[in-house]
């Protein structure tokens, strides 16, 4: 099943609205209960407001058309320019690769591309730090679309079509393991990649990361959104 080895409960809605909507309120009280026991260890919450990590240009069903509360980070995406695979963001080219299977061997690039992923990490980090200090607030939790990200309208709610992206998997491993040291829970919406649709029932499985919260999308069958949790 999609959440076997983590998941032990699960939710089922009508739509992916309302599964995200869930799934983002889960995530920010398991973040709650993670500072309880841990006596907040990263100093108190006080007077501080709780945000969610998202990435640019994502789609969250309506849940993230109203920005506030959110902090987005750009992520750099795979294509291939002029016939050559490579990964690129808005100020660079991160290598290029022979074929796509390449790319998804996350333990393997794990070492062939340490110093990528350490310079994800870095960058992931200071906007993650960066963005608490300017708004005295906690980022309590993250939302991402692993590996394909896009959908009929971005975060800025402009409600434009946004084309489907192939998002660099090393980058959002990275954001991951990031997250899971701020305690901040992991949540994959799952509409494109999960329950099979690119040979994984949960993608965790590709980025070797387990979620605290997955959400699976719409199936032909007709069932509406799932939301399942550890």
């Amino acid at each position: 099943t999609a959440g076997r080895g983590w998941a032990s409960r699960v939710l089922f809605s009508d739509d992916e609205s309302t599964a995200v909507d869930a799934a983002i309120k889960m995530g920010l009280q398991l973040f709650l209960s993670r500072q309880k026991e841990h006596k907040n260890k990263n100093g108190g919450l006080e007077g501080k407001d709780l945000t969610v990590m998202a990435l640019e240009d994502c789609y969250h069903a309506d849940t993230c058309n109203d920005t506030r509360g959110y902090c987005f980070l750009p992520a750099p995406t795979v294509g291939y320019v002029n016939g050559v695979l490579q990964i690129t963001d808005v100020d660079d080219t991160h290598g290029t690769y022979t074929n796509i299977a390449q790319i998804m061997n996350i333990e393997q690039r794990l070492i062939t591309d340490k110093a990528l992923y350490q310079q994800y990490t870095t960058d992931i980090q200071s906007r993650w730090k960066t963005h608490e200090n300017n708004t005295n607030s906690v980022i309590a939790s993250t939302i991402i679309q692993p590996l394909l990200m896009g959908g009929p309208k971005t975060q800025r709610g402009r409600g434009e079509k946004t084309p489907i992206t192939f998002v660099d998997p090393l980058f959002q491993r990275a954001l991951c393991d990031v997250s899971k040291s701020h305690d901040a829970p992991l949540i994959f919406d799952q509409v494109f990649a999960g329950l099979w649709r690119l040979g994984h029932a949960c993608s965790g499985t590709v980025l070797g990361v387990a979620p605290d919260i997955a959400t699976f999308g719409t199936l032909s069958t007709g069932v509406g959104s799932a939301t399942a949790f550890g």
